[in-house]
């Protein structure tokens, strides 16, 4: 049996403070480019320090994966984070850079039946150490499935499809 330990500082600092959490948690505020290797995302978040915390950085590149994921199904698959297998977050330097509008570029590494492969990179287009931000990225793995049944499909498809018809459109309102 493993015994309980506190979190380290570093696994404190990954955590999101509840106080700095959206009132919506979709982190991504635009879709702008979508090709069936890749899509291009922007997304705009700061904690109280004006800078993005790790979490937030992971979250979005998990959010924008999944996007695309749902995209290429037609949004008929249900879509979710598997694993983190890499974020490179370099430190105060890299979150610094990330200010402003920040650009979240998927690219799709390797797929199978069930899974998707994603390196992210970040960069911010206010051109503040450039170097630096795109030393940011994140590799994931999602998966997908089917729904449970015909009414969720119908349900979730839906939910989706919005969230991406504003996105596309820049106009993302919180459903």
């Amino acid at each position: 049996m493993s015994e309980f330990r506190h979190a380290s500082a570093r696994e404190q600092a990954f955590l999101p403070n509840p106080g700095e959490l959206p009132a919506s948690f979709v982190l991504v505020n635009r879709v702008d480019r979508v090709q069936t290797d890749s899509l291009v995302a922007f997304t705009r978040l700061a904690g109280q320090s004006g800078q993005m915390a790790d979490w937030q950085i992971v979250e979005a590149c998990a959010q924008t994966a999944c996007l695309h994921q749902r995209f290429l199904r037609d949004f008929g698959d249900q879509v979710f984070l598997l694993c983190v297998d890499e974020a490179c977050i370099p430190g105060a330097a890299a979150l610094a850079a990330l200010v402003g509008e920040v650009e979240i570029a998927a690219r799709l590494t390797g797929q199978s039946a069930r899974a998707a492969s994603y390196v992210l990179r970040l960069r911010s287009l206010a051109g503040r150490a450039a170097e630096d931000a795109e030393a940011v990225h994140v590799v994931l793995t999602v998966g997908h499935m089917p729904y449970a049944g015909p009414e969720q499909a119908d349900r979730l498809g839906r939910h989706y499809r919005r969230i991406w018809q504003c996105l596309a459109h820049a106009q993302y309102v919180p459903c």
